[in-house]
């Protein structure tokens, strides 16, 4: 009998890329962000001596001589958790690409991680166009409303970000087909201290030509006599921005040339903590689907 004796290859790999906690967040809540990695090693005992992160507004920009954001250069440091930002400026809207390259004590190349990428939200009142808008109560039950937008799109763009900000819960339908696999979005908060601003990228749902943006709103939790709470069905507020050519454009903000009309679910019971209640459907008000066609054929009413 022979025993051979085999070691496990070295080997040195990055990856769990996250900023602020968050894999490849759109619309983050501050110009700083942080960065987090991992590390795997096939060594016992393999530690982090160094790293290099290089930021940039372009992922082909990711090279050492290219990164126009940030190259934070050889740092040594064990640090990999929530390390903070120190580049150029990162205004709101801005979209950027990141990778980090890791040294252990036998690196003499650092081993690099893949690309990620984040982008920075809409960060004060300023950045908003919209208006809070609903269902009016004179024209119907307010507490689940679909609130419609019509749009066009002509020519090329690279990106297309929605900012939501919704008091209450909320679904996107863009073209016929639900954005995300979100459900009960966005967080519980106080309303009387603060509201959530959900960004999605629809890039991929937008076509050329007419297209038709459904935002289902749900009251969930913004309940008449709960705090900061002031209307009788939830609100909406939001925002459509197009990047082409390095330079975002509104196409669109939440207002009154919105419309809107009930979904065909209300409430039943008094909502609050410990003494919930139950949901009707009234199935001859359901839409088989949020497609055009579908859309078209029914009655809407202007936002209030």
């Amino acid at each position: 009998m022979c025993l051979v004796c085999c070691s496990a290859p070295e080997y040195l790999q990055v990856y769990d890329l996250r900023c602020d906690n968050l894999i490849a967040p759109l619309g983050i809540d501050t110009p700083v962000p942080h960065f987090s990695w991992k590390m795997l090693s096939g060594r016992n005992g393999a530690k982090q001596k160094a790293y290099r992160i290089l930021v940039a507004t372009d992922s082909l920009l990711l090279e050492e001589g290219k990164a126009d954001l940030w190259n934070s250069g050889k740092v040594k440091s064990p640090a990999s958790v929530m390390v903070a930002y120190k580049g150029n400026t990162l205004q709101a809207r801005s979209v950027a690409y990141w990778k980090v390259g890791v040294w252990d004590e036998k690196s003499g190349q650092p081993a690099w991680s893949g690309v990620s990428s984040f982008s920075i939200g809409l960060l004060s009142p300023a950045d908003w166009k919209g208006a809070y808008i609903g269902l009016p109560c004179d024209v119907g039950i307010p507490e689940c409303p679909l609130m419609r937008k019509q749009f066009e799109i002509n020519g090329s763009f690279e990106k297309t970000f929605l900012y939501i900000n919704s008091l209450g819960y909320h679904e996107v339908y863009l073209n016929g087909s639900k954005v995300g696999d979100e459900v009960l979005t966005p967080s519980v908060t106080q309303f009387n201290k603060r509201s959530q601003v959900v960004t999605y990228d629809v890039s991929t749902y937008i076509r050329q030509g007419r297209n038709d943006l459904v935002i289902w709103l749900g009251r969930g939790w913004y309940q008449p006599g709960l705090p900061g709470v002031v209307y009788e069905g939830p609100l909406l507020k939001a925002q459509m921005e197009m990047l082409n050519d390095g330079k975002w454009d509104t196409l669109f903000a939440s207002d009154a040339g919105w419309t809107c009309r009930e979904s065909g679910y209300t409430g039943i019971g008094n909502w609050r903590p410990h003494r919930f209640g139950g949901e009707r459907v009234e199935a001859s008000a359901l839409l088989a689907d949020f497609t055009s066609t579908t859309l078209d054929a029914v009655t809407w009413v202007a936002a209030q």
